[in-house]
């Protein structure tokens, strides 16, 4: 057919069933099904309505593939809700030659938009894209996947020697390139492979503090399972944090040579939490002032360098605040001329280069009396 339409004149009711479209070209096939069910001459029928544009979602961002191994490779998309409606499941198509010239569906009713395709058949190269969906109909197919190549049966597995994996990893070099700092707690990283072996199974992206600024510790891996692929974004890190990272192939148990330690810093945040341990006292030797102190925020709220502390001191009209600012190493300020008989209020606020963070509880103070 080149029309793209069938008419089915002088419908009997044995022509009840499913129909099947089915483009073709020389590549491969994709099909749709359809079920018509015909009635009997006189019965009245409701057309069906039209059904709103509007109401049909979008399609679906690309599927990106976030893990592979022997039979399921793992995709993950995003919905488009700047137009259409919003989805309440999605279906995923996939195609291979390992497995016929057509698109077939492989999981419907996938309520996230994260999913594990399973049943994949090994060392076979699949396509893969997702259609949104919901009570009015199905959206257009989402862009397809890039090609993906599920694992091949482990040579180790096949009787290869572990010295000559173990050997051929090491001759692997690894270049790792300056990381880009996407926000405050991912960065992504780029390597390319000098010399490739058939054991390369994946990369581990290993990332820390830097000693520097945080001492000696544990190193973090972030495993990438797709051989093919020469960057990965590296999530939930700690903000405004200075990190190193270096790369790492690996087969199975056995790991090759560690390429060059790169630096990277996540973007600073204003503090998440406030000072802590706030206390005011009387400066001795002067009736009008007083001294304020505190410890830093938490480290794991500080989200970032503390540049440094913002103090207000907040009288019952505005001509009598007084406000200071002091270097982040410092941990105390003297507040002077108050004047007796005004109440006070008085906050503490941590900066970094992002700005001032939470403030911390009001502590109220009037000259004869401390109030809490």
């Amino acid at each position: 057919m080149d029309s793209g339409a069938l008419q089915i004149r002088y419908a009997k009711l044995s022509d009840t069933g499913r129909y099947t479209c089915t483009a073709s070209t020389p590549s491969g096939e994709a099909s749709w099904s359809a079920y018509i069910e015909i009635q009997e001459f006189g019965v009245p029928v409701q057309p069906p309505r039209a059904t709103d544009p509007n109401l049909i979602p979008s399609a679906p961002s690309k599927p990106e593939v976030t893990d592979v191994s022997r039979n399921t490779v793992t995709l993950s998309w995003q919905p488009n809700l700047n137009s259409g409606a919003t989805p309440t499941s999605y279906i995923i198509e996939a195609f291979s030659h390992a497995s016929g010239s057509s698109w077939q569906t492989v999981a419907e009713n996938v309520r996230t938009e994260k999913f594990a395709v399973k049943g994949l058949k090994p060392a076979a190269i699949y396509l893969f894209l997702v259609r949104a969906a919901n009570a009015y109909g199905l959206s257009d197919p989402s862009p397809i996947s890039d090609p993906v190549k599920t694992q091949d049966v482990p040579p180790t597995a096949q009787g290869v020697d572990h010295k000559q994996v173990q050997r051929e990893l090491g001759d692997v070099v690894l270049h790792l390139h300056n990381p880009t700092i996407l926000s405050s707690s991912s960065i992504e990283v780029h390597w390319t492979v000098d010399q490739q072996s058939q054991y390369i199974q994946g990369y581990k992206i290993l990332y820390r503090p830097s000693p520097e600024t945080r001492g000696e510790s544990a190193w973090s891996i972030f495993e990438v399972r797709t051989p093919a692929k020469n960057s990965a974004v590296i999530p939930e890190l700690r903000k405004g944090v200075n990190y190193e990272i270096k790369a790492r192939p690996f087969f199975n148990e056995f790991q090759g040579a560690d390429s060059e330690v790169r630096f990277a810093k996540t973007l600073e945040e204003a503090p998440s939490a406030p000072p802590q341990s706030v206390t005011i006292k009387k400066s001795e030797g002067n009736g009008t002032s007083i001294v304020v102190s505190w410890l830093p925020p938490p480290e794991e709220n500080q989200n970032g360098l503390v540049q440094e502390y913002k103090v207000w001191c907040l009288g019952n009209e505005s001509r009598y605040h007084i406000n200071k600012t002091v270097e982040g190493s410092t941990l105390s300020v003297v507040i002077p001329y108050l004047v007796p008989g005004i109440k006070y209020s008085l906050e503490v606020a941590a900066s970094t280069g992002a700005g001032p963070g939470v403030k911390s509880e009001p502590l109220c103070i009037q000259l004869g009396t401390l109030y809490v």
